[in-house]
Formats: structure tokens, sequence, C-alpha cells
């Protein structure tokens, strides 16, 4: 199976806090996903903002990626509750 990466412009800050996706409380992922309540809404966000705003992981909701080159697409962690939308 391939690897999946982020495919866009590099990723630096979050389109909520506008902190840099690297320096949030040493998580080393970050999500480009929809909002909670929001139909067409997608945004970058970093840890804390997705656990806040985001609408979940998966098909329609979201994608983890490492926030390291070459910024690989990261599978769901099951223990995770953000998970759990």
């Amino acid at each position: 199976m391939a690897v999946k990466r982020w495919r866009g412009p590099e990723p630096g800050w979050c389109d909520i806090c506008d902190n840099l996706l690297d320096h949030v409380d040493d998580k080393q992922w970050f999500v480009d996903g929809k909002l909670k309540g929001m139909t067409h809404r997608w945004t970058l966000m970093c840890p804390d903002c997705y656990e806040l705003y985001g609408a979940g992981l998966g098909l329609g909701k979201g994608q983890k990626y490492s926030v390291n080159e070459p910024y690989e697409k990261l599978e769901r962690d099951k223990n995770d509750t953000f998970n759990q939308r």
C-alpha cells in the first residue's frame, strides 16, 4: 500500500490560533479537517484546536498528518478521544 502524504502547500500555522503546527505541546501531528457544525468549512488545525473545533477523523471529516516532512498521513489512534466524534 502506498504511503499517503499531504499534497498542499507546506503546512506552517494553525488556521484557528496561528500557532506553529510543530510547536504545540510536543504533539507531532496536525489535522486537515472539517469544523464542528460547519457543512463545508475545512481548515488546518493544531491538536489543541482540533480537540475543541474538529468534527472528527475519517472520510468526509478530516485527515491527520505528521508535522515533519514528508508530511505522511497518520492512522487514527483508537485510544485517542478526539476520534470518538
